[in-house]
């Protein structure tokens, strides 16, 4: 296991004994059995591990799958790509129970800032692949591709708040219906005014 994985894994068994707040990066370094220089090799701070390890283990495979969907329109292709985000969070149940905690504190504030920071990056990706309107400005993709990330992320808290009981397909399917209109509106069609 290289550096990087052995300080996600180090802090998500850290998470199992302790709240988010009590961790500390010297904490990680002593149970990952690396320096803190490696740590900032890898990581800014304690919160880049938890967008890190989400990054690797959701987004990734994401980036994979949105290779093999060319073939699929626009619309249907997100719905595929939010049910895969649910779903392979569904393995990791305990670790995301545990970062969010209650909801209210720091580690909720992680959470909302990781997810949000990982499905932005994402979907500018999904921005820039020429499938929508060329005439949105490089300013209005970023803020669209903000505001999808941080209201799915906002709904993947409210799911893990909730003990993810709702099947990755429905919640999937949710989130499309809450979109629907916006993303038909910013796929290519004559007559457009930049945005």
């Amino acid at each position: 296991m290289d550096a990087r994985s052995q300080i996600e894994c180090s802090f998500r068994e850290l998470l199992e004994t302790q709240p988010y707040g009590k961790i500390t990066v010297q904490d990680i370094c002593d149970r990952a059995k690396v320096s803190r220089k490696t740590f900032y090799t890898h990581f800014h701070d304690k919160e880049d591990v938890a967008c890190g390890y989400f990054t690797r283990m959701t987004v990734e495979p994401i980036r994979k799958l949105n290779d093999i969907l060319v073939f699929m329109g626009p619309d249907k292709k997100y719905e595929v790509i939010c049910e895969h985000l649910y779903q392979s969070m569904l393995p990791d149940k305990d670790y995301y129970l545990r970062l969010i905690g209650d909801g209210l504190g720091d580690s909720s504030g992680v959470f909302v800032r990781s997810v949000t920071n990982a499905i932005s990056k994402l979907n500018m990706e999904l921005l820039e692949n020429g499938t929508f309107d060329e005439r949105i400005s490089d300013q209005g993709r970023e803020y669209i591709a903000y505001f999808f990330a941080s209201s799915q992320a906002m709904l993947m808290k409210k799911w893990i708040q909730d003990g993810m009981v709702v099947p990755p397909e429905t919640m999937a399917l949710f989130y499309r219906r809450m979109t629907d209109g916006v993303w038909a509106g910013m796929q290519k069609k004559s007559g457009s005014q930049n945005v």
